[in-house]
């Protein structure tokens, strides 16, 4: 599969994909990669996608600092905390290394219960729409997030001055704020069922692949 075996520790395999097969950095994409090389499952693999039932409004302002977004539902998910970490650990590989450090892809996966669209990506300003930002407990505004969140410190540079995007629900309500941070309140959990996906970036094929990358990753899990 054009990787190498880095350890072996009971049953734990630790490997070193190559960069070019971001789809095998999910448990889920190495196991469809195993079962078709070994002939358990051969070909390529289908899913069955529903039509959009909703709409994402992309707002000009964006253009100028993550011009790119896409969203997709995924529902049934069957979580358990194995799960919950192992969608975690995605998310920070493919940010990572693909990602370049959420440079050039960013990704949010929200807990999709009582969420509702259509949705709107735009930039705000530094004291505009307050939330609570993931492990808070207090409403902060996007300023006060850069300035004290540990999140914020780290990846605040990637954005330009008082420029500051954010995903909407159709109430107003900030789902997350690229490439930072998400709201607390769209965490997922062991109860999780449906999931709200969101990747935005610099670079559309790559936030164009990322978004059913980790929507067959779900599919995998049933």
């Amino acid at each position: 599969l054009g990787g190498d075996v880095a350890g072996v520790e009971g049953d734990s395999i630790q490997m070193e994909w190559f960069p070019n097969r971001t789809d095998l950095l999910t448990p889920e994409g190495t196991g469809r990669a195993l079962r078709a090389f070994f002939g358990v499952k051969p070909g390529l693999a289908t899913y069955k996608v529903e039509k959009p039932k909703t709409e994402l409004r992309v707002d000009p302002s964006v253009a100028a600092v993550r011009p790119f977004a896409g969203l997709c539902f995924v529902r049934n998910v069957p979580f358990d905390a194995a799960l919950v970490q192992s969608v975690i650990d995605a998310q920070e590989k493919l940010t990572l290394s693909p990602g370049r450090k959420r440079r050039k892809i960013a990704i949010g996966i929200h807990d999709a219960k009582g969420i509702t669209g259509p949705f709107t990506y735009t930039c705000v300003g530094p004291k505009d729409k307050p939330f609570i930002a993931l492990n808070e407990t207090a409403a902060k505004t996007p300023e006060q997030i850069m300035a004290t969140h540990p999140k914020g410190k780290e990846y605040g540079h990637l954005l330009p001055p008082g420029k500051f995007p954010v995903f909407l629900d159709s109430t107003g309500q900030v789902l997350s704020l690229p490439p930072v941070i998400n709201a607390q309140r769209t965490a997922i959990t062991t109860a999780t069922r449906d999931v709200l996906i969101d990747v935005t970036g610099t670079d559309f094929p790559t936030v164009k692949s990322t978004v059913p990358l980790l929507a067959t990753g779900f599919a995998e899990q049933g």
